[in-house]
């Protein structure tokens, strides 16, 4: 990766509250093996946090000694709105962010441990199952924040939805837009993808004109998907199909054009 940028190495989402709440360990480990299958706890109900052990998911090398891990903190902490400001810029699959945000005073953490050993999709179904069973126990959660993809969504939106798949975009990997004002160029955005090196990837980066927005945030989805897929398999200088069939798109490496600045992949849209 980019030596200015250093990734988030695991999967972490914060649970934002308008309230203190409690809930019961008991009922979380039930919820855990509800979504999770086999897993364990060795946590105290005095202790702050709730580590859980998941014995279903194996690590690539297939090493029974390595079991990945979730952690959940139990003992609210007061937020701080300004580090979701970045987040609130760009998380435009939840219209509500900023009304919901508006409401939170608290935030708890789901924290993986140990699986970034799993491979994408497993990662991610695990990951997600823990959020689900957090949902599950633990009431008045009115957003959900991805801290290495600086998205927010609606808990609501991301119990029906997919989590590996065509619905990636419901929190762990972000697709951004900007608009560039410039007076020599109209209609000049830069989109790309945030949290892709959570997986040891390089995110994807496309700077055009002219071109539909939305059109553009689906190949961005779909590229990504299909790196979690296969790994970094695009080398520099490979072409890809672009939004519209038979159209072949350059791909190269880079530095970022927006914050972070980091390695991309930076795809030529020829439409400059």
């Amino acid at each position: 990766m980019h030596k200015e940028y250093k990734p988030a190495l695991m999967l972490s989402a914060d649970l934002l509250l308008e309230d203190p709440v409690k809930f019961d360990s008991q009922a979380y480990l039930k919820a855990l093996q509800k979504y999770c299958g086999k897993c364990a706890s060795s946590s105290k109900e005095e202790d702050t946090s709730m580590m859980a052990f998941h014995f279903d998911y194996k690590n690539n090398d297939n090493n029974d000694l390595v079991n990945p891990c979730s952690i959940l903190s139990k003992s609210p902490v007061p937020i701080e709105r300004t580090s979701f400001e970045n987040s609130l810029q760009q998380s435009f699959s939840f219209p509500g962010a900023y009304e919901a945000l508006s409401r939170c005073n608290y935030t708890l953490s789901l924290t993986e441990f140990l699986a970034q050993f799993l491979d994408p999709g497993k990662r991610l179904t695990l990951h997600g199952n823990t959020l689900h069973a957090a949902l599950e126990v633990i009431p008045g959660i009115l957003a959900i924040c991805w801290k290495q993809s600086e998205c927010i969504i609606d808990p609501a939106i991301f119990l029906n939805a997919d989590l590996y798949g065509p619905t990636l975009f419901y929190g762990p990997i972000n697709v951004r837009i900007f608009h560039i004002q410039n007076q020599d160029r109209q209609n000049e955005v830069i989109m790309d993808t945030l949290g892709m090196g959570t997986f040891a990837l390089p995110d994807i980066q496309c700077h055009f004109q002219n071109l539909e927005p939305n059109s553009v945030a689906g190949f961005l989805y779909n590229t990504a998907n299909y790196l979690l897929d296969f790994g970094c398999v695009i080398e520099d200088g490979n072409t890809i199909e672009g939004i519209n069939p038979g159209q072949r798109w350059k791909c190269r490496y880079e530095t970022s054009l927006t914050i972070p600045y980091r390695a991309v992949i930076d795809i030529n849209t020829n439409t400059f």
